[in-house]
């Protein structure tokens, strides 16, 4: 993980002019698929048979926060909280759903993203990433 830098005052100031006056949120998730309902007809309860597949980290670009601000961890879980209902989900056949969050710097690249241009120079499949209020401006 990344070292955040956290400053009050003179030093914050110079902060945000090098970072912006936002935030990244990394969040990860967990997605299980249930194989059980392979060859469930759909008749009767849905057989549980569940198994961890991975799941997924997305980037969250969040205007007028600052790592420094006083208020910055319980604002970021309002953001994740907030974001909730587009990311999990689940049904008789998988579910996806968060497991944990942290802060990031701008430039921050996932491990699968690092491995990637270790290995074939190039990110091909990079990590999701999103504006928090460009999001809030679609509709549910």
């Amino acid at each position: 993980m990344t070292d955040v830098t956290i400053a009050f005052g003179p030093e914050a100031a110079i902060i945000d002019t090098l970072q912006g006056n936002f935030m990244r949120i990394l969040i990860e998730t967990q997605y299980k698929e249930n194989y059980g309902a392979h060859d469930w007809d759909g008749t009767g309860e849905c057989p549980q048979y569940w198994k961890f597949k991975g799941g997924s980290e997305i980037i969250v670009k969040v205007n007028g926060f600052r790592f420094y601000d006083d208020m910055a961890n319980r604002k970021a879980e309002m953001v994740v909280d907030s974001l909730r209902n587009k990311i999990e989900y689940k049904t008789n056949y998988a579910e996806e759903y968060i497991i944990g969050w942290s802060f990031v710097e701008d430039d921050f690249q996932t491990e699968f993203e690092k491995s990637q241009l270790e290995y074939e120079g190039k990110v091909t499949f990079p990590a999701k990433r999103i504006n928090y209020d460009e999001l809030l401006g679609e509709t549910a």
